[in-house]
This record gives structure tokens, C-alpha cells and sequence, in this order.
């Protein structure tokens, strides 16, 4: 069977009676179960529910693997209670065409970062406040936040401070003059000459031993002896033009930055905008592109009392479910599943609370599986929220409850982050929704399952 498909439509021998059972036997369901005898001696149709029976037998937060964001779209920056984001550039290098520049050829040297129009936290202040370094350590795509910070949240990595920012953020659209696109507008950063200088600097030695020995690739050369010879240290090649974006406490948002290339007006790459002044007098431009752009998530270990959903960390609810008591191979006709809110737990973005969230059938047997990467054939199940209530409804999970009924009856559904009706965008919005467990106090809060099947006669 597809497990990523929805239920199939019954033979047809069995449409009307489906079509007649279903619409008495759901608004029973929360009832005894229903045994519903329409045609004798060809199909027992019965209901079941969760308000009966002990059908979801366990509720937990699942963290992904995923804490590693290295090259997306979108990147994440801020600071707000429990969750912090930690933002590495690393940039190609100056280019060797304005080696020659010295501090009074350059105006200007400012840090553009590009905004999109979504943050989480508190949107009414939108403060945001980081320091910016430079970095002692190299970046490297398999890692992830435990790589890079302690235990104690310390890092290696962070190097000789340049500057702080610390200011009120604008995520309104406004609409191009020339073009009906809209956009955020960027964030320029004055930044101290100091540092691109000593890029500047280390670019003049680097292009010598590149020289020397063929862009560091000829191996019939002592390349040590020669690197010690002109003073080129081989391993801060490894960091130098890299900055690191550290939030502090003040931060009250994590805000979703873009990374599209390419850099400078065209593009929404955090690059470097540096103004001189060239060899005969005319003042120039030029952008440098940031090459690598990684972020890492700071987060607290997921709750053991509640059911939560959240894109950017990733958290991903996890439900146990055992159907054993209906007989094994019995047709499944109907299954859906609520579960509702924890409005005090719950904090939106600057979007408002995602109205939708994704479910996924859970695979027994494979590496991580409650990491598996979003993508929309693999999770089939969606739950939206009810206008007028705090639960959100899945219409359908038929599927999974034939599967688990094909073998032993127990099974696991994961809930997914779905802005937009989109998993691919798990990890580019950042609301968090909590839902009540199974052992939730008040039992109208627990989740809810109902099922429509039908059996043989005996």
C-alpha cells in the first residue's frame, strides 16, 4: 500500500452502504461504540472513538536533527526568551584587483542585511540587538549549534569585536518606483575600515603564495617552508573574511533575513558594500558577496508534557495511537483526528498563528525517523483550525489507520509546522503551536480520534 496517498474509494458494492453509515455513525461516535447492521450477513458497520477507548496511548515533542542551516533562502537572527539564532558569514576574499587601497582610499564600509517581512517574538517592539565579530573558527556545513557552542552556550569561534547594533526593525512591504515588486527595506550597517583593511592585508600575502605555489595546489613544494617564508599562516586562511552575528539578551524577535544571490541592489545577499577611491580620483563601489551564510538555533530541550509544533527548531509533535481492537485487514472507511490548542503556550509571528499544520504517517525501522526531510508527498494529512474553537481538525487520516490495522494496530503520526499549507516551509516560519497531550487534565482538551470500519459477520 501507498502510504502517502488517501484512503482509496470503497468497491462499489459497498458505496451506499458507506455513504449511509458514515453520516449516523460520526455523530455518534462519541457515544458507545455504534454497531450498525444494514444488510444482514454481508457487513457489520461499527464506530469507535477515542472518548471509549485508550486509542492514542502517547503524546511527546520530537526535536529533529535538522539544527544545521547552512546556504538556505532564509536565515534566522535574533534573540527571544528560550530561543536564540546565531548568524556565521564567510565571504570569498577582497578581490586582488584593489589590493592596493590603503585606509584613506575607502569612504565607506557598510554590512547590508535584507530583512523579509516575518519575525517571531514580539512584534509590537521588533527590537533587535547584536554584536558583530569576527570569527576564529572555520564554518563548516555538518555542523550543527553543539559543534560550535558549549554546553554552557560559549564558543571558540567568536574573535575580536567590531560593532554592535542595536535597533528597532521595519518588516513593512513597500513597492518599488520602477517595478511592482514589493520589498523590506535592507538594513545598512556603518562598520569600522579596520577589519577590511586587514582582509586587505592578509589578500596581499595570499595572492604571493598563490603564486608561489599554484594556487596551494602544488604538492612538489614545500608548502609550509614556503607559506612561513612570506608570513602567510595557512590555517587563518581557514577563517579570515568570515563575521559572526551574536544576539544579545536586549533582542526581543528573531527575525527571518534572505540570502538571494546575487549581492548588492539586484539581490538580497548579506554582502559588504565598501566605497573608494580609485588610483586617478574617481570614487567606485564594490560588493562583496557573502559566499557562505549558517545559522545556528539555541533552544531548550522539548517539553515531555505537551504536544509542540515549531518550524525553525525543529519541533515536531509525535502521537501513538493503538487500533488493535479492531480485527486485523478490517476495512477502514473513515478517520479523523483533532487535537486542540494551548493558547497560553502558543506565540505566533508577525504573520498570526498558522492556521494549518501537517501530519505525517511515521515509518518504523528507518535512521531518524522523525527527521525525515519535509517534502509534500510525505505528508499527506493536514489539520485547520476551527474559526471558533482552539482545536485543529484532520479530516482524514484514513490511510494511516488502514496501514496500522494491516499489521499489528499501533502506529505514530507526526505533526509538522505548515505555514502557508506549505512543509517546505517548516523551517522559514517560526510560530510556535502547543497542543494538549493525551494525559491533558480536562479530557474535552485531549486529542480526539474517531473511526468508522467495518467487519464480517461472524
Amino acid at each position: 500500500m501507498n502510504l502517502y496517498t488517501r484512503s482509496k474509494p470503497l468497491n462499489n458494492y459497498l458505496g451506499l452502504i458507506v455513504f449511509l453509515g458514515i453520516i449516523s455513525l460520526f455523530s455518534s461516535c462519541n457515544d458507545s461504540p455504534a454497531n450498525v447492521q444494514l444488510i444482514t450477513d454481508t457487513l457489520d458497520i461499527k464506530a469507535v472513538s477515542s472518548s471509549q477507548l485508550e486509542l492514542i496511548t502517547g503524546g511527546k515533542t520530537e526535536k529533529t536533527i535538522y539544527d544545521a542551516r547552512f546556504n538556505r533562502v532564509n536565515f534566522a537572527l535574533g534573540n527571544f526568551e528560550d530561543l536564540t539564532a546565531f548568524t556565521f558569514l564567510r565571504y570569498s576574499s577582497v578581490p586582488d584587483s584593489l589590493e592596493y587601497l590603503e585606509a584613506d582610499d575607502i569612504d565607506s564600509v557598510y554590512l547590508y542585511l535584507y530583512p523579509s517581512n516575518y519575525a517571531y517574538g514580539d512584534v509590537e517592539s521588533m527590537n533587535l540587538d547584536f554584536d558583530i565579530h569576527e570569527l576564529s573558527g572555520e564554518i563548516s556545513n555538518t555542523y550543527s549549534y553543539s559543534d560550535v557552542f558549549d554546553a554552557n552556550g560559549q564558543t571558540s569561534f567568536k574573535g575580536d569585536f567590531l560593532k554592535n547594533f542595536n535597533e528597532k526593525i521595519n518588516i513593512e512591504l513597500n513597492t518599488n518606483a520602477d517595478s511592482s515588486l514589493l520589498f523590506v527595506d535592507p538594513i545598512p550597517i556603518p562598520m569600522d575600515k579596520e577589519f577590511l583593511l586587514a582582509w586587505l592585508d592578509f589578500r596581499k600575502i595570499q595572492s604571493n603564495y598563490f603564486e608561489l605555489t599554484n594556487n596551494g595546489t602544488d604538492n612538489t613544494l614545500n608548502l609550509d617552508s614556503i607559506a612561513n617564508a612570506i608570513g602567510y599562516d595557512r590555517e587563518k586562511a581557514r577563517t579570515i573574511y568570515s563575521l559572526g552575528l551574536f544576539p544579545n539578551s536586549n533582542s526581543d524577535i528573531l527575525l527571518r533575513l534572505e540570502n538571494i544571490a546575487p549581492s548588492g541592489p539586484s539581490g538580497k545577499n548579506p554582502y559588504i558594500n565598501v566605497g573608494y577611491t580609485d588610483s586617478t580620483g574617481v570614487h567606485k563601489t564594490f560588493f562583496l558577496p557573502a559566499a557562505i551564510v549558517s545559522y545556528y538555533i539555541k533552544s531548550p530541550e522539548p517539553s515531555t508534557t505537551e504536544i509542540d509544533v515549531q518550524g525553525l527548531l525543529t519541533y515536531r509533535g509525535v502521537l501513538s495511537f493503538d487500533v488493535s481492537m479492531i480485527p486485523k485487514g478490517s476495512p477502514i472507511h473513515a478517520a479523523e483526528l483533532e487535537v486542540t490548542l494551548i493558547k497560553e503556550n502558543t506565540v505566533s509571528g508577525s504573520d498570526g498563528l498558522d492556521q494549518q499544520i501537517a501530519g505525517s504517517f511515521v515509518i518504523d525501522g528507518i535512521d531518524n525517523k522523525y527527521s525525515t526531510f519535509p517534502a509534500s508527498e510525505n505528508y499527506p494529512y493536514f489539520g485547520v483550525a476551527n474559526d471558533t474553537t482552539d482545536i485543529y481538525f484532520f479530516p482524514s487520516i484514513t490511510s494511516a489507520v488502514e496501514e496500522w490495522v494491516s499489521t499489528d494496530g499501533k502506529g505514530e503520526l507526526m505533526l509538522i509546522s505548515s505555514a502557508n499549507g506549505n512543509v517546505a516551509d517548516e523551517f522559514n516560519f517560526y510560530d510556535k503551536l502547543s497542543f494538549y497531550g493525551p494525559d491533558a487534565e480536562n479530557p474535552e482538551n485531549r486529542p480526539k480520534l474517531k473511526i468508522i470500519y467495518s467487519t464480517w459477520p461472524e
